[in-house]
């Protein structure tokens, strides 16, 4: 049962139940989805995506924005803009996360994984696929994945790619600095990702200063937290039994390269639920907290052009100078 063929029939029966339903099921979409499905709409018809964004949310709230927060980064928008926002790209996505679950973890945890996220995107009557957290996760377990093969500056990129797309990820490219120190592995394009980064959200907030107005209507984000989202942060839609889960894992595989990746994000946006009301963020937590469970717990190996191994065999053992040995 646990062979990667029962993940791909799994994945199989996934498409034929969810890309068969009619659009006809769907009567809700989150208002992010709202948003997102007309900002992408307007980048295809050849507005810039700030222009596009501001009028997309302005459409909704019938007011002005006075917070830079309220625009994501343009990354993920940009390859929308080519390649569509829809429904099968999303369940690709989806899946390639439940894919890279499978790799760092076991066939059937992984399509379990998979079935997790497409029900998340997919609910009753409802369609929320658009959230860019679905879309950044997959770079945060290819991440981890590359850590765990000792592919730091793979591991550099793809943690830089999820940063790029969701905000959130962003303390990615820091702890995956500290962990290359910690490990002694290669640092520097991490401290190279970490100053990118910071001059590119920089120019994001000049861009987006420039559709902000002094007053206007914002959704409130601090203060909307509560206990109840901690426990929904750490694992949206699997109440207290996933938090124990995510907890578990978080512990189990302390100190771990893994770990000290992608700890910030594991332990930082629970906490972040007592003060701020956002479920959705828990969808970079409890999928790349699982994988957790199967880290290893040594220090990662030493490279192999660093160490040559030789078979006992052919160990020798010193030989004694001439003229020194015991007397007979």
């Amino acid at each position: 049962m646990n062979r990667p063929i029962v993940f791909w029939l799994g994945v199989v029966a996934l498409a034929v139940v969810f890309l068969t339903l009619s659009p006809s099921h769907v009567t809700a979409k989150h208002s992010d989805q709202l948003f997102y499905e007309d900002t992408v709409e307007r980048m295809q018809r050849g507005e810039d995506y700030y222009s596009a964004m501001d009028a997309a949310l302005f459409g909704v709230t019938q007011a002005p924005l006075t917070q830079i927060r309220s625009f994501r980064l343009p990354t993920v928008f940009i390859i929308w803009r080519y390649v569509g926002l829809s429904w099968p790209l999303a369940f690709v996505v989806l899946v390639g996360s439940g894919y890279l679950t499978m790799r760092l973890t076991t066939p059937i945890v992984g399509l379990a994984m998979a079935a997790y996220l497409v029900r998340l995107a997919h609910p009753v009557g409802g369609l929320d696929y658009a959230w860019v957290e679905f879309w950044a996760l997959p770079l945060v377990l290819a991440a981890m994945l590359a850590i765990r093969d000792d592919r730091w500056t793979a591991a550099c990129i793809c943690a830089f790619g999820a940063a790029a797309i969701r905000e959130l990820a962003a303390p990615l490219v820091v702890s995956g600095l500290i962990a290359a120190l910690i490990f002694d592995r290669p640092w520097k394009p991490w401290a190279l990702a970490t100053g990118t980064y910071v001059g590119l959200f920089a120019i994001h907030a000049h861009l987006a200063a420039t559709h902000i107005a002094p007053s206007g209507f914002e959704g409130p984000l601090v203060g909307t937290g509560g206990s109840a989202y901690l426990f929904d942060m750490a694992a949206p839609a699997l109440g207290v039994f996933g938090f124990a889960a995510v907890a578990w894992a978080f512990w189990r595989g302390r100190f771990t390269a893994e770990w000290w990746l992608v700890g910030p994000l594991v332990i930082g946006i629970p906490l972040l639920g007592l003060v701020m009301g956002r479920s959705y963020w828990g969808i970079l937590v409890f999928p790349i907290a699982i994988p957790l469970l199967w880290a290893d717990r040594q220090r990662p190996p030493t490279r192999t052009r660093d160490v040559i191994r030789l078979p006992e065999s052919e160990i020798v053992a010193p030989r004694e100078p001439v003229g020194q040995g015991s007397a007979t």
